[in-house]
């Protein structure tokens, strides 16, 4: 069988077949002798009809037949010996020419070809030439401090208060209806059971201080006119409309007072939380936030290291593998979010984030073919034992589990990942700080 490939871009080639005149006789003969033991022929006995006859009679299922036996076997033949990378499943559809085009003669080869889409050949840049930030990174005592107050706040008990009216930094539970006033659209916000803190930076400006004073079941409505500057930093909160410049009127209810009571940071508190004291807290919060900065960083360095590669490797994707992933994102995503009013914009930037996903696995294929980088069942041991560990689940249980919904394999995936983002760590160049 002659073989013959030619270039029609980097990740496209045609595979060219001749199937020899040779191998078409023997198939010719063999699918005959098949239908002639098999076929019913009237002034025949079973299995002695003459071929001109089975010609006649069968002569288009012969073809199909020995199309369908020699073509797929040919293609795959072709397929396996010339290690092209193929990225997209051959459809007969996509052969050249099409099967009722095909002349199958005992006394000739039979012509075919086809096009395939292909990983296109990747060269790999001097991977020192890359840069990234390499610094270490930094918990200041400060930021512990800021969490440790979180987990008071979240430790703390809210203490009911019947006998005195609202105060600043009170908690109090109101329902609340709000109208903007002099606007083309008026807007109505309405919330019942709402539990806000009183004061300046929880609340818009001006309601804190119409708060306070109020009693418990009292009801009160008044007027804030907003500053043309005025900015929300709850974007999510009841109050995050664009207010600015705008008079709202409001209509409250007090419900409820309370008082915030949080508790001492002491080794009370440190043991409360299963440490020692408070020293051994602080150490543990201390760990925890190293290791998420440290998490975080190698998430940025990482990007930092793809955006490079891809600027120094040009090289094209299949636009089928382009068009499939971008519809399978868009498709996920569309279930989670709901269809955006946006598509033409959407469609645009999921192929580009499919194309570059598609480009840095590729990157990381060829990166861990060069460096023969593989992933044992011991690593893969490990991970899923420390990963059952911290969720609390029993080892062959979470394997089992892992196993059922097809995750295995991208759990492998991700340890060579991680192989591949450890190496170009370790070879590229460390940034160069800027001194002023």
């Amino acid at each position: 069988m002659k073989v013959e490939i030619q270039d029609i871009s980097s990740c496209k080639k045609k595979i060219k077949i001749e199937i020899p005149k040779e191998d078409v006789k023997a198939e010719i003969d063999k699918v005959y002798d098949e239908v002639r033991k098999e076929a019913l022929v009237p002034g025949f006995r079973k299995g002695r009809a003459p071929r001109h006859i089975l010609k006649m009679r069968f002569g288009e299922y012969i073809k199909t037949d020995v199309i369908e036996s020699l073509i797929p076997k040919a293609f795959e033949e072709a397929i396996t010996n010339s290690d092209l990378g193929i990225v997209r499943p051959m459809e007969m559809s996509d052969i050249e020419p099409s099967y009722d085009e095909i002349n199958v003669n005992e006394n000739e080869p039979i012509h075919i070809a086809i096009n395939v889409d292909v990983k296109p050949d990747i060269e790999l840049p001097d991977l020192s030439t890359l840069e990234v930030d390499k610094s270490e990174v930094n918990v200041t005592q400060e930021e512990v401090d800021k969490v440790l107050e979180k987990m008071r706040i979240e430790r703390s008990d809210y203490i009911p208060v019947e006998d005195r009216p609202v105060q600043y930094d009170d908690f109090i539970t109101i329902d609340l209806s709000a109208n903007l006033i002099d606007d083309v659209n008026l807007q109505e916000l309405e919330t019942e059971e709402e539990v806000v803190q009183v004061n300046e930076a929880s609340l818009i400006p001006g309601m804190a201080e119409n708060f306070v004073g109020m009693n418990q079941g009292e009801e009160k409505s008044f007027t804030i006119s907003l500053p043309e500057d005025y900015k929300s930093e709850d974007e999510e909160g009841w109050l995050h409309k664009n207010l600015a410049g705008k008079t709202v009127d409001f209509q409250v209810k007090v419900k409820k007072i309370t008082i915030r009571q949080m508790p001492e940071l002491n080794d009370e508190f440190a043991k409360d939380l299963g440490e020692e004291d408070i020293e051994h807290l602080r150490a543990r919060v201390w760990n925890q936030m190293v290791l998420t900065k440290q998490e975080s960083k190698r998430n940025e360095q990482e990007e930092e290291l793809v955006e490079q590669l891809l600027d120094k490797c040009q090289f094209e994707v299949p636009e089928f593998l382009v068009e499939k992933n971008a519809e399978t994102m868009m498709k996920i995503d569309e279930s989670r979010y709901g269809e955006s009013e946006s598509k033409e914009e959407d469609v645009s930037k999921y192929r580009e984030l499919a194309t570059k996903i598609i480009k840095r696995n590729w990157i990381y294929e060829e990166i861990g073919e060069q460096e023969d980088f593989t992933v044992t069942e011991a690593e893969l041991d490990s991970v899923i034992r420390n990963a059952a560990q911290q969720r609390g689940i029993d080892e062959i249980k979470y394997r089992s589990m892992l196993e059922d919904t097809n995750r295995l394999e991208s759990m492998k995936s991700s340890i060579f990942e991680d192989k591949v983002v450890d190496f170009l760590l370790e070879n590229a160049s460390a940034k160069s700080k800027l001194i002023i």
